[in-house]
C-alpha cells in the first residue's frame, strides 16, 4: 500500500527507487530493502494485473532507468482528478459562472471517501501531500457553499455550511456563509443569533473577538443593507432561482454517494439516466437528492412525474403525455394536442424531467421520453425502474443493497431521536447486522425494521425475521407498492412474463448463488425447458428480480441470487404440486454429477473441484433435502465424495452439521443397518481430519460392520475405506489405517475400481513406514510417484511419504526433492494449501542449516492452522524443533522472525511460498524467502 500511494501520487512521473524504499523502510532501510522492494512490486503488479501473464511486461507499473513509474490515465486517480475538478471549479466561480462552480465541485467533493491515504503508514514524504489535499478540499468547500449562495440557493447553502462548521469551528467564513445563507432564507433572527454564537465560541476558546468581515456583516444584517438580500448576479436583472418540483424528503441519503457521483458522470456525456434497481433500494430517495445537486445545471427547473398510481392498462403515450404536461403545470390551449403543446413548451429550454417508477408501463413512456428528449437538446431525464427503458443513449445506474456500515448507520439513523441508547458500534452491532442481513440490505426494508424496533427490542426484532421478510410491513402512510417487503416484489413480479414468473417462484429452491447449469435444471421440468434458461435468467435480472455477479479475475462463472424478500416471495407463490417435482429434479441431478465428478485424484480433479465451488448452492440444497427432510441413502455417496474436497479448503467446520445429520439419520432407523455403519464412520472421519484422535481411533470399532455390510453398497464402502486411511494418516493412527487399507485395495480390485486401488496403495504405504514392513513401504511409495499412474492424489501421499522415509534416513536433500514433488502434485490437485505441508517443509528447513527460514515456515504454519481452526502443533516433532530453533536464534530473533511469519501465512499465498522456499531442483536458495518476502509483511 505505501509503495502504490507513492506512485500514485506521482502518476505519470518515475519515482526513484530510493524514494520507494523511503515510503516503506524510513530513512534508515535495511541492507537488503532494494530486493525486498523487488518483491512488493511484483506483489503489487501481480493485484493490478491479474490476468497477466507470466514474464509478460507491466503495462501499468513500469520498470524504468531509475526506478518506477504507474502508468494509468491521469482521471482514473480520484486525487489527480480531485485537484483538477477544484481547479475548474474555482475558474467558474471567478468567472461568475456559480452554476458551473457548484456542478463541478459537488462532483469533486464526492470523491471523498475518508482521509487521504489513510490505509498507509506515516512516511516523511505523506504529511505534505496530505495537508495539500485536506487545504484544497476546505478551500472547495467554502467556494461550494459560496456558489450555491451566488445562484440563489440559501437553503442548501445554509445545510451544507452547518456540516462544515461541525468540523472547522474556528473558520470564520463559514461563520460568515451560515449568517449570510440563514439571512437570505428569511430567518434573521437566526442569522444574528448565529453571529452571537460565534462570538461566544471564539471568547471562550480563544479571547478574541470575530474578525472584521463577521463583524462587518452583522453590522449590514442589523442595518438590513438591501445587497444582503440577494446575490449580486440575481440584483443585476438575471433569472430568478430555478423552479424546483420535487418531493419533499426527510434525512439523510446514507450509503449512496458513489451512486450519486455516478448519476452525476452519467449525465456529462448523457441525456438520459435511468436508476434502476430491486423494489425497496431506494431508486426514487435517490433521484430526487441527485436531481437537487443537478438543479444548478438544469436554469429550467427539475420537475418530478410520478407514475406509481398509473395501472398497466392505462399506460398508453397519450395518457403518459397528460401525466407530464401536468406535471410540468402546463395549461390546455385551444386547438394544440398535448404532444404539441409540449414540444412547444419545452422547445429551447434547459431543465431535467424526473420520471419515477416506470416499470409497469416500460413501452409506453419509452415512447413518451423518445418525444421529449427529440423536442429540445437541452432537456434531460432521469428516470427510475425495474429494469432500463432500452430508449437510445441510454445510461443505466444500477442500485444494489447496503452492506456493512452503509446499512447499519440507516438503521440507526432511523431510530437515533427514539432510541439514543443504542450502541451501533459495540454490543449492539452484531444484531443490527443480522436485522439488516435479513431483510437483504434494501433500505426500505431496514426502515420498516427500524420502525418496528421503536416498539420491539432488538433482539425480538431479529427473532421476529429468523423466518423470513414475510410479516414486515409498513408503519404509517405510504404506496401500496411499499406496504409490506413482499408486495415490494410482488409489484415487480406481476410485470414479468410468464415463463419468468415460473423461473422466479422455482429459484427459491437454490438459496444462493446460482449458476446457469443449475437454473437450467430447474428449467428442464415441463412448462420449461433448460435451453430457456439463459435468456429467463437475464429477464429476471433486467427486472431487477434477480441479482447477478460475475467471478473475480476471470475465474469460475457468472452466478445468480435472489434478495433475501424475493425468495420469501418466490417460496410463497411456488406451488406443493411443481415444488416437489422440481426439487426431486434437482436432486437427481446434483447426485448425478457429484457421483461421476473426478474427485477421486484423477486428472480431472481441477475442474471438478470448480464445478462444486460453484454449486455450493445446490449441493446444500439437495443435501438438506435427502439428508435433513427425507434422509436418503445416496446423501451419504455425496457426502464420502465431499469429504476430502471440504478438507482440502478447510472447510468441515462448515459441513460438520452434514455429518452429524447422517448419524442422526442413521439413528432414527433411516437407513439399512451397513448405511448406517457408513453414516457413523464417516462422522468419525470428518472428526478425525479436524484432528480429533480419539475419533480416529473408535473408527477401529466400526471397521468389522463395514466390511461385512457388503453389496449393494460396496462402491459407497470402497470410498468410505480410502477416507479413513486419509483420516488415520492425519491423526498419525497408523494401526487403524493399515487394515483399513489393505481392505479397500482388495475392494477396489474385485470391483475394478482403478482409482480406489491407486489412492488405497499410496496411503497403504505411508502408514506402513513407522512399521517392520517399513523398507518396503518407501520401496512402494518411490514406485508409485516415478510410475506412469494417472491418479495425482496418490503422487502425493506417496511423494510425502517417500520425504519422511527420506528424511528418517538422514538424506535431507533427498527429502527436499521429494517434498518438491509432493507439493507440484498438491498444487495440480488444486488443494486448499494445507498447514502440514508447510509445517513439514519447516522441519526440513530446519534440518537443513536455515534457522531463520524455518522458524518463518513454522509460523506460516501455525497463521494457517488457526485460520483452519485446528490445533498446533499438528506433527509430534515440532516441539522440540521450535525449541532448538529458539536456543539457536535468541529470543529477540526468535519472536521478530515469529511475527513475520505469522504475517506471511496470514497474508500470502502458500504455494508461492513453498515455491520460493524449495525451488525446482529441490535445492535451498540460501537468500531465501527471507530476503524477498520478510519486509513487505514487516511494513504491513
Amino acid at each position: 500500500m505505501s509503495v502504490l500511494a507513492r506512485l500514485v501520487a506521482s502518476v505519470g512521473e518515475t519515482v526513484s527507487s530510493d524514494a520507494l524504499v523511503d515510503a516503506t523502510r524510513g530513512a534508515q532501510p535495511p541492507a537488503r530493502a532494494q530486493q525486498a522492494l523487488e518483491t512488493v512490486v511484483w506483489r503489487l503488479r501481480s493485484v493490478l494485473e491479474p490476468g497477466r501473464e507470466a514474464r509478460a511486461a507491466s503495462t501499468v507499473v513500469r520498470k524504468e532507468e531509475s526506478g518506477y513509474r504507474l502508468v494509468v490515465p491521469p482521471q482514473t486517480v480520484d486525487s489527480r482528478r480531485f485537484v483538477e475538478l477544484a481547479d475548474a471549479a474555482r475558474s467558474a466561480l471567478d468567472g461568475g459562472d456559480a452554476a458551473r462552480a457548484v456542478e463541478l465541485s459537488e462532483t469533486a467533493l464526492s470523491l471523498w471517501r475518508g482521509e487521504p491515504y489513510e490505509s498507509v503508514s506515516d512516511a516523511s514524504w505523506l504529511a505534505p501531500v496530505r495537508q495539500d489535499l485536506a487545504a484544497r478540499r476546505l478551500d472547495l468547500a467554502e467556494r461550494h457553499v459560496q456558489a450555491l449562495l451566488d445562484i440563489g440557493q440559501p437553503e442548501r447553502a445554509v445545510t451544507t455550511v452547518a456540516v462544515l462548521l461541525d468540523a472547522h469551528r474556528f473558520h470564520e467564513r463559514f461563520w460568515a456563509q451560515r449568517m449570510l445563507g440563514l439571512y437570505r432564507s428569511g430567518r434573521q433572527a437566526d442569522a444574528l443569533a448565529a453571529y452571537a454564537e460565534a462570538q461566544r465560541f471564539l471568547a471562550d476558546e480563544l479571547g478574541i473577538d470575530p474578525g472584521t468581515e463577521l463583524r462587518s456583516l452583522h453590522d449590514q444584517m442589523l442595518r438590513q443593507v438591501d445587497d444582503l438580500d440577494q446575490p449580486a448576479h440575481l440584483t443585476h436583472g438575471l433569472e430568478p432561482p430555478a423552479p424546483t418540483r420535487l418531493p419533499r424528503i426527510r434525512g439523510p441519503l446514507i450509503g449512496r454517494e458513489r451512486s450519486l457521483a455516478d448519476v452525476a458522470a452519467a449525465f456529462e456525456t448523457a441525456r438520459m439516466v435511468t436508476v434502476t434497481g430491486p423494489g425497496g433500494a431506494g431508486k426514487t430517495r435517490l433521484a430526487i437528492e441527485a436531481a437537487q445537486r443537478l438543479l444548478p445545471t438544469n436554469p429550467d427547473g427539475v420537475w418530478f412525474v410520478d407514475l406509481a398510481q398509473v395501472r398497466p392498462e392505462e399506460g398508453d403515450p397519450t395518457r403518459l403525455r397528460d401525466i407530464v404536461a401536468s406535471s410540468l403545470q402546463l395549461a390546455p390551449r385551444s386547438g394544440l394536442i398535448v404532444g404539441d403543446l409540449l414540444a412547444e413548451h419545452l422547445k429551447d429550454r434547459r431543465l431535467l424531467l424526473v420520471v419515477d417508477n416506470c416499470e409497469q408501463v416500460l413501452d409506453a413512456i419509452a415512447t413518451v421520453i423518445d418525444t421529449v428528449l427529440d423536442a429540445s437538446t437541452g432537456v434531460r431525464v432521469l428516470a427510475t425502474s425495474r429494469e432500463s427503458l432500452d430508449v437510445a443513449d441510454e445510461v443505466t445506474v444500477s442500485l444494489a443493497p447496503l452492506t456493512g456500515d452503509d446499512a447499519t448507520a440507516l438503521f440507526v439513523d432511523r431510530l437515533s431521536s427514539l432510541r439514543p441508547d443504542l450502541d451501533p458500534e459495540g454490543a449492539d452491532r452484531d444484531v443490527i447486522d443480522s436485522i439488516c442481513e435479513a431483510v437483504g440490505g434494501l433500505p426500505l426494508g431496514i426502515e420498516m425494521a427500524a420502525a418496528r424496533a421503536r416498539v420491539f427490542e432488538l433482539d425480538e426484532v431479529a427473532t421476529s425475521l429468523t423466518d423470513g421478510v414475510t410479516g414486515l410491513t409498513r408503519s404509517g402512510r405510504g404506496p401500496q407498492r411499499h406496504a409490506s417487503m413482499l408486495e415490494t416484489v410482488e409489484w415487480g413480479y406481476r410485470l414479468a412474463r410468464p415463463d419468468e414468473q415460473i423461473l422466479h417462484r422455482r429459484l427459491c429452491l437454490l438459496p444462493g448463488a446460482v449458476t446457469v447449469e443449475a437454473a437450467s435444471v430447474l428449467c428442464s421440468v415441463a412448462p420449461l425447458t433448460p435451453d430457456q434458461a439463459p435468456a429467463l435468467l437475464a429477464g429476471l435480472v433486467h427486472r431487477s428480480l434477480l441479482t447477478s455477479s460475475r467471478p473475480d479475475g476471470g475465474s469460475g462463472v457468472t452466478t445468480f441470487r435472489q434478495l433475501v424478500p424475493t425468495r420469501a416471495h418466490a417460496a410463497r407463490r411456488l406451488d406443493a404440486e411443481d415444488r416437489l417435482r422440481v426439487a426431486a429434479t434437482r436432486d437427481a441431478w446434483l447426485v448425478g454429477v457429484i457421483r461421476g465428478a473426478a474427485l477421486d485424484g484423477g486428472p480431472g480433479q481441477p475442474e471438478a473441484t470448480a464445478w462444486v465451488r460453484d454449486n455450493a448452492t445446490a449441493v446444500s440444497a439437495t443435501l438438506t433435502a435427502i439428508l435433513v427432510e427425507d434422509p436418503q441413502p445416496r446423501a451419504l455417496e455425496v457426502l464420502a465424495r465431499l469429504t476430502l474436497y471440504w478438507f482440502e479448503r478447510g472447510q468441515l467446520l462448515d459441513a460438520a452439521h452434514w455429518y452429524r445429520a447422517a448419524v442422526a439419520a442413521a439413528a432414527s432407523g433411516a437407513f439399512a443397518d451397513g448405511e448406517a455403519v457408513v453414516a457413523r464412520v464417516l462422522n468419525l472421519c470428518a472428526r478425525a481430519l479436524g484432528q480429533d484422535r480419539v475419533a480416529a481411533e473408535e473408527i477401529a470399532k466400526e471397521l468389522p460392520g463395514l466390511l461385512s455390510a457388503g453389496t449393494p453398497a460396496d462402491a459407497l464402502i470402497a470410498e468410505t475405506l480410502v477416507l479413513v486411511g486419509v483420516s488415520t494418516w492425519v491423526t498419525r493412527v497408523p494401526e487403524v489405517g493399515r487394515p483399513a487399507t489393505a481392505s479397500a485395495i482388495a475392494l477396489g480390485e474385485r470391483l475394478g475400481r482403478r482409482d480406489v486401488v491407486q489412492r488405497a496403495r499410496a496411503l497403504s504405504a505411508m502408514h506402513r513406514l513407522s512399521s517392520p514392513d517399513g523398507g518396503a513401504a518407501y520401496a512402494d511409495a518411490r514406485g508409485i510417484v516415478e510410475s506412469d499412474q494417472d491418479n495425482v492424489f496418490a503422487a502425493f501421499v506417496a511423494g510425502y511419504a517417500c520425504s519422511n522415509a527420506a528424511f528418517e534416513d538422514g538424506d535431507v536433500e533427498a527429502a527436499l526433492g521429494w517434498m518438491r514433488r509432493t507439493v507440484r502434485a498438491h498444487s495440480a490437485l488444486a488443494m486448499h494449501p494445507t498447514s502440514e505441508v508447510l509445517e513439514a517443509v519447516a522441519r526440513l528447513l530446519a534440518s537443513s542449516g536455515q534457522p531463520g527460514e524455518a522458524l518463518r515456515c513454522y509460523a506460516s504454519a501455525a497463521a494457517r492452522h488457526a485460520g483452519d481452526g485446528l490445533p498446533w502443533p499438528r506433527l509430534p516433532h515440532s516441539p522440540d524443533i521450535l525449541d532448538s530453533l529458539r536456543s539457536q536464534l535468541g529470543s529477540d530473533d526468535y519472536d521478530r522472525l515469529w511475527q513475520s511469519g505469522e504475517r506471511l501465512g496470514r497474508y500470502s499465498d502458500p504455494v508461492t511460498l513453498l515455491d520460493e522456499w524449495l525451488p525446482a531442483d529441490g535445492s535451498i536458495d540460501s537468500s531465501g524467502p527471507a530476503a524477498r518476502t520478510a519486509y513487505r509483511y514487516d511494513a504491513r
